[in-house]
């Protein structure tokens, strides 16, 4: 990978410290709950939907900077022909998760579908917001690895000489892109996650975000078909 001029470093980095600053502040706009059908569950439409539509804007604001300077997914540890040549277990993979968002509900509640999650009460209830998350997940598997491990410890490193110190910070930034502080039990989880993540790109000779996406993928989209 070439060198880049401090400034383009700085670029590029900006959403890595940005969004988790925006996002544990308050700060993301959100839509009118009174735009959603359910008025019970307005919040929870306005709350996936913003998630939604910032992590695009998140990536497609990098995929435009790395273009502009001629840096390939690759570079970042992306193999985006990985999903091609892989397609034919992962298209039944993910209809898996597509198919058990739709039946959960009158799995998990009957005809009592509660008002918020059991389990963890942000979480999706109904089979439509479960759909969805379904979706939500994927981008969040893909735009939060891409931003977080891909851009945040590839440039970082560069810029800090060192790839123990990306590791931190990056695992601290992907902390608060989940909310503004609650709890050390709460920090703590995220935190050991984003550093497995982290740990996960940087051990292998070549690192395979792709496979990263996937995992999170998983983890993220069996809320929406399995958690009551």
């Amino acid at each position: 990978m070439k060198n880049l001029s401090k400034f383009n470093y700085l670029l590029i980095l900006a959403p890595v410290f940005i969004w988790p600053v925006l996002w544990s502040n308050g700060l993301v706009p959100s839509f009118p709950q009174e735009w959603f059908a359910n008025p019970s569950r307005g919040w929870w439409w306005s709350f996936a939907t913003s998630i939604f539509i910032l992590e695009w804007l998140v990536f497609f604001y990098l995929r435009a900077r790395l273009k502009k300077n001629s840096i390939s997914w690759k570079e970042i540890g992306l193999d985006v022909n990985w999903f091609h040549r892989n397609r034919k277990w992962l298209i039944p993979y993910v209809s898996v998760f597509l198919i058990m968002s739709v039946l959960a509900p009158g799995l998990l509640y009957g005809d009592n579908i509660p008002d918020a999650g059991q389990i963890i009460p942000i979480t999706a209830v109904t089979w439509s917001e479960r759909l969805f998350f379904v979706f939500v997940s994927m981008t969040a598997g893909i735009c939060e690895e891409i931003t977080f491990r891909g851009i945040g410890l590839t440039f970082f490193s560069k810029v800090v000489g060192n790839k123990w110190i990306p590791v931190i910070v990056t695992s601290l930034c992907f902390v608060f892109i989940h909310g503004p502080f609650r709890n050390w039990i709460w920090f703590a989880q995220y935190f050991s996650v984003g550093a497995l993540f982290a740990i996960g790109f940087l051990a292998p000779k070549r690192p395979r975000l792709e496979i990263l996406i996937l995992i999170h993928f998983t983890v993220d989209a069996s809320l929406a078909a399995f958690v009551p």
